[in-house]
């Protein structure tokens, strides 16, 4: 297969699609919260009318060229396959051949600033420049301690960082930051992480790294590592599943029920006091452009609600 990549990352995307046969709710919110009235021409995507490589799907993510990228899995065979879909074409690389990939389920997919695409799965991560050469990274060949990769964040000078370790299965994990050359491993037993269930990380304007975890936000600036709980901060509560930057550097906490936004030292929130429906818990969240992106899965994994936020600038306005 001759690939090109040509993506180029856009931020830290939302694992909405676990599953790609869904029927989506999709509310477009003003400023004022005026919902309005969208359009019913849905496409289904599935393995059966299209290129993607299987029906379960854990990433999505948009590259600056407009490409859509995800990880199409099919249990029943056990294979799957990183997926491009440029608007007409879908292109594939697979697990079954070439050895592309370590591990037929995706987890987290991320590109550099020279284009050079990342890919997070079950068994570590794969990245390649060309789409023809890859290179895995894995526990077994790096100083990476477990292989499960959940968070993908790059530097602008293009390290990498990654969380392993999901808290919401109790999977101790640790980060893991790669200089181009080298992996150094960050656990509590060899450093300050205050905790090694791990799900998510994001890099801000000042190169601080935020890692969301079963015990709160935890910011390391290179030197400390800082604990944000309900109880000495402004975070609504413990366990935090996804973190976002946005474009004024604002740290964006993603914790269910309730998204707490914090600017390096006030702390506003979303919740059901002003989510435009009741009883929404976001299980993920994206920022691309000036909208913010939530969704909401059901307990079957399948996505309930999608609501965007128009002008994130002014989202506290509510």
């Amino acid at each position: 297969m001759n690939l090109i990549i040509k993506g180029g990352i856009m931020s830290k995307g939302i694992q909405l699609f676990n599953y790609a046969k869904l029927i989506v709710l999709l509310l477009v919110l003003s400023k004022g919260v005026q919902a309005q009235t969208i359009g019913t021409q849905w496409r289904y995507i599935r393995a059966d009318n299209t290129g993607i490589g299987g029906d379960y799907h854990e990433i999505v993510r948009g590259d600056r060229f407009g490409n859509i990228w995800t990880g199409g899995y099919l249990p029943f065979w056990s294979q799957g396959s990183l997926v491009r879909f440029d608007g007409t074409t879908f292109t594939n690389w697979g697990t079954y051949a070439y050895n592309y990939l370590p591990d037929d389920r995706i987890s987290n997919i991320a590109f550099d600033n020279n284009d050079r695409i990342w890919v997070g799965t079950q068994n570590g991560l794969a990245t390649s420049a060309d789409g023809i050469n890859w290179q895995h990274h894995t526990s077994i060949n790096s100083a990476l301690q477990w292989d499960e990769i959940h968070g993908i964040a790059i530097e602008a000078t293009n390290n990498v960082w990654v969380v392993t370790g999901e808290w919401g299965q109790g999977l101790p994990g640790g980060v893991g930051y790669y200089n181009g050359t080298n992996w150094t491993f960050y656990t509590s037993s060899n450093s300050g992480l205050p905790t090694q269930q791990l799900s998510d990380i994001a890099i801000d304007q000042n190169n601080n790294k935020w890692i969301a975890s079963n015990l709160g936000l935890i910011k390391y600036d290179g030197l400390n590592w800082i604990l944000y709980t309900a109880a000495n901060s402004g975070l609504s509560q413990g366990g935090v599943r996804e973190v976002m930057i946005d474009s004024l550097n604002r740290v964006w906490a993603c914790n269910g029920p309730n998204v707490d936004i914090f600017d390096g030292s006030t702390w506003s929130h979303i919740n059901n006091n002003n989510w435009p429906i009741n009883n929404f818990s976001a299980t993920s969240m994206y920022i691309r452009g000036n909208k913010m992106i939530f969704a909401e899965t059901t307990n079957s994994s399948r996505v309930q609600f999608l609501m965007v936020l128009h002008g994130i600038h002014t989202v506290l306005d509510f």
